[in-house]
């Protein structure tokens, strides 16, 4: 693909939709996993090794304990 085909797919993405995409790629594999995140729902779509699904679980956990956290702050506080 190039980067004009990359661009322009990208581009047709609704703005709101733009960053709540992440694309990882295992470069180990060559296969991509898409994470997208509405509302703090969390979806895996394309993840085809359990080594890979893993990693992608440890992230989110990661990224969720920090939201919790920050939320746990600002429930203190006030």
């Amino acid at each position: 693909m190039s980067e004009l085909e990359t661009f322009t797919l990208w581009g047709s993405l609704p703005k709101e939709l733009r960053y709540f995409i992440m694309l990882f790629v295992d470069f180990d594999t060559q296969e991509t996993c898409i994470l997208t995140n509405r509302e703090t729902r969390l979806l895996t779509i394309a993840v085809r090794k359990s080594r890979r699904e893993i990693v992608v679980k440890r992230i989110i956990n990661k990224q969720q304990e920090k939201k919790l956290v920050v939320h746990d702050e600002v429930d203190s506080v006030t």
